[in-house]
């Protein structure tokens, strides 16, 4: 099956608002007069354990303790006392006992308890990789979920009937599924974007770009006319934060690349149907050529491959750099004065925004494991947090303390935590209701109730934009077994040899008269032995 996002404003839109509806009740706060319930299944009470009961709240008929570890954000409260969690304790009856660990650490921390067999009940937020959720998996440490989703995680087995490449992303070559995922549901978040300062556009009178030549020619006019007003020669008119990834992203479908989305470096050759590895690609090479041009000339940021989104947000808010290529507008919250570039068209004639990424925002929200006395109500438990319900609290709060439903039936924060009386960042005050900041959430993000920067105006009227020029299937990204691991594993020099010599052709420590030499020495480092296991991967990943 085909992601066609062209169809309907991008399928990460789903259903609408958000598909997992299928399952939930829709009905606004206000709306509202009985408490919701879990979706009916085919399962008689009989197929149910004894403990447990099969709908509605609370979950358990004695209260019982699960031990999780959460991944825990500088701006999270104290989890005994964020309030979705503890109003959720007095509504299913089961009391989390949290292990709460830094972010930053929280990688190293789940590594360590699983080596040494000493694990608790659940993981959420955690984030492991696919390789550690496959490792684990295939020894029984985290139970498969796919036998028992529809019987008691119905709301969610609903949801993923409905997102086939949600299926084939999270199931494993084994055919289990380990964790719940955490699914992006908003155009606007898949779909990256390059941002162009419209009012040094007026400066320099300059249109909008739509070729990458027309845009060549905006930067150089950025950076010779002082279109900050400063009476400086201090412009760095272009800048991003993910080092030169997103940058090369941002420019790939201008020059024929990356027809699969941005989260691999392999795609489809359109004229032979077969798998490519894209760095090795005559029209790579022409990609770095104009990125070459760019940077030597001083009209990329010199300082793109060390970048992180602080050093770009200053760059930004010193009106210091013009264009940015990102995630989000990070000049959004504070300026309208910027506008989403189109897709620019190539020197080829290629015309196509492959910036862009798939449903999954990650496979690990919520892991249970062997050690779990009551993996029914665990599943039950989350399955909450996909339920139109469930989701609101987890992501918004709660009515009349962090949003407000308008008078059309929107749900606005308040100002009480978009500009919060006691200098409180909008995720500080959040954090002290929710747990959805920071990512790897057993939920799917929807518009509906996501309030963060990829929602700002200017960003959604970029996705509308660029939607017409999308690829016509972006791939979730695929899964291995546990030999292709390790297969991979050895073959990472790689990718470690590709992005050390893009940085240096890009840079011109490296004259592209050396780029023979580059594709022969990749080739050599075993290509087609990693080109073998992509296919492979991706053969299961189209049958699933």
């Amino acid at each position: 099956m085909k992601i066609n996002l062209k169809v309907f404003s991008i399928i990460l839109v789903f259903t609408v608002i958000f598909v997992f509806a299928a399952g939930c009740d829709l009905q606004s706060p206000k709306e509202k007069t009985k408490e919701s319930t879990a979706t009916d299944t085919t399962s008689t009470e009989s197929d149910y354990p004894e403990y447990l009961n099969p709908t509605g709240y609370p979950i358990v008929k004695t209260p019982i303790t699960l031990k999780v570890m959460v991944a825990k954000q500088p701006f999270h409260a104290d989890f005994n006392e964020i309030k979705v969690f503890t109003e959720y304790e007095k509504k299913s009856g089961i009391k989390i006992e949290w292990d709460q660990v830094p972010a930053s650490n929280v990688s190293e921390r789940v590594n360590i308890v699983l080596a040494a067999g000493d694990y608790p009940d659940a993981f959420l937020k955690c984030g492991m990789s696919n390789d550690v959720l496959l490792q684990y998996g295939s020894q029984g440490v985290f139970i498969a979920i796919n036998d028992l989703m529809e019987t008691y995680a119905p709301n969610f087995s609903k949801a993923i009937k409905q997102l086939p490449t949600v299926i084939k992303g999270i199931t494993q070559h084994d055919g289990n599924i380990y964790g719940f995922p955490y699914i992006n549901s908003i155009s606007h978040v898949a779909v990256r974007k390059i941002f162009v300062n419209k009012t040094w556009l007026e400066a320099v009178d300059k249109p909008m770009p739509s070729t990458t030549e027309e845009f060549y020619e905006v930067l150089k006019a950025f950076r010779d006319n002082d279109p900050n007003k400063n009476g400086q020669k201090d412009e760095i008119p272009f800048t991003g934060q993910g080092g030169l990834n997103d940058v090369i992203r941002a420019f790939g479908g201008a020059f024929g690349l990356y027809n699969r989305g941005s989260s691999s470096q392999f795609d489809i050759d359109e004229s032979t149907g077969e798998m490519r590895f894209v760095p090795i690609q005559p029209q790579y090479k022409e990609l770095l050529q104009y990125l070459n041009r760019v940077y030597t000339e001083k009209l990329l940021d010199n300082e793109i491959m060390t970048n992180d989104l602080a050093k770009m947000a200053a760059n930004l808010t010193s009106n210091i750099s013009g264009v940015h290529a990102t995630w989000v507008n990070q000049a959004g919250p504070y300026t309208n004065d910027y506008e989403a570039a189109p897709a620019l068209k190539g020197p080829n004639g290629d015309q196509m925004w492959t910036f862009v990424s798939g449903t999954i925002l990650g496979r690990t929200g919520f892991v249970i494991t062997d050690k779990n006395k009551y993996p029914e109500a665990s599943m039950r438990w989350v399955d909450y947090f996909y339920t139109d319900e469930g989701n609101r609290e987890y992501f918004l709060g709660f009515e009349g303390e962090t949003y407000e439903v308008t008078s059309d039936g929107k749900y606005e924060l308040l100002k009480s935590v978009t500009n919060n009386p006691d200098g409180l960042s909008q995720p500080q005050v959040l954090g002290k209701y929710t747990a959805g900041g920071g990512g790897n959430n057993p939920a799917i993000l929807n518009e509906k109730y996501f309030k963060a920067a990829e929602m700002h105006p200017v960003s959604q009227a970029g996705t509308q934009i660029l939607l017409p020029y999308l690829p016509k299937e972006v791939w979730e990204p695929f899964t291995y077994t546990l030999d292709e691991i390790k297969q991979k594993q050895a073959l990472n020099d790689i990718n470690k040899y590709v992005n050390e010599m893009t940085a240096k052709f890009v840079s011109g420590q490296s004259n592209f008269s050396e780029w023979d030499n580059y594709v022969d020495t990749i080739k050599k480092m075993g290509l087609d032995d990693l080109m073998k296991i992509e296919k492979a991967a991706y053969d299961r990943y189209a049958k699933n």
